[in-house]
């Protein structure tokens, strides 16, 4: 029987792998821009829109 810190390695051997698997996937990801409206430079709305 298999004491109770090598089951936790066994637990996070299996984690690390999954991510070393899975990981490269959401680097891959395609980048979206979005573009606010937010007015002049001197209107209410361009401090907002910069804070967004």
């Amino acid at each position: 029987m298999k004491s109770a810190i090598q089951k936790s390695m066994a637990h996070l051997a299996i984690a690390a792998a999954s991510f070393a698997v899975l990981a490269p996937g959401a680097q891959a990801a395609e980048q979206r821009f979005m573009t606010i409206g937010t007015g002049g430079v001197t209107g209410v709305y361009y401090a907002a829109g910069g804070a967004i």
